[in-house]
């Protein structure tokens, strides 16, 4: 048996037999009202668990301080995929993987003429996907 609960698009599914954490993600059409943090403020992982929270829609109520696990381990899910180099695919929300930047030569800005190499590291990359991409492109320009 699962505890269903809905984040943005998603449904995160527990165990209620106290088994494993692992969550499963699984997308959904319905649409969520805006996060309950006035606007310009940081979203935080006790944010999103607040949302969620406030969200409802499970066969039994859910404690705060579980739904902040479940977000920790959500989280913890994708950084230990991002670190053994694996593509992370959230459906509607958007892609992370892994890439390579390429060695290159950089300046000191107080001193122009002396160089420095940089050498190539590896860096996480998001993209964002259709959905993101059509709601933050709805957002009024700051003028």
């Amino acid at each position: 048996m699962w505890i269903l609960f809905n984040l943005n698009n998603l449904h995160l599914k527990k165990p209620l037999d106290g088994s494993s954490m692992e969550s499963r993600i699984i997308h959904s059409k319905r649409k969520v009202n805006m996060f309950p943090i006035e606007e310009h403020h940081t979203l935080t992982k006790k944010g999103i668990a607040q949302f969620v929270a406030q969200q409802g829609g499970t066969e039994r109520p859910v404690s705060q301080h579980d739904l902040q696990v479940i977000v920790h381990h959500t989280l913890d899910c994708i950084s230990d995929a991002l670190a053994e180099g694996r593509k992370v695919e959230l459906r509607n929300f958007g892609v992370f993987d892994v890439v390579t930047r390429k060695a290159r030569v950089g300046r000191n800005p107080k001193n122009p003429t002396v160089t420095v190499q940089i050498p190539p590291k590896k860096t996480v990359r998001f993209r964002p996907g259709k959905e993101l991409k059509n709601a933050v492109s709805q957002l009024g320009l700051a003028e």
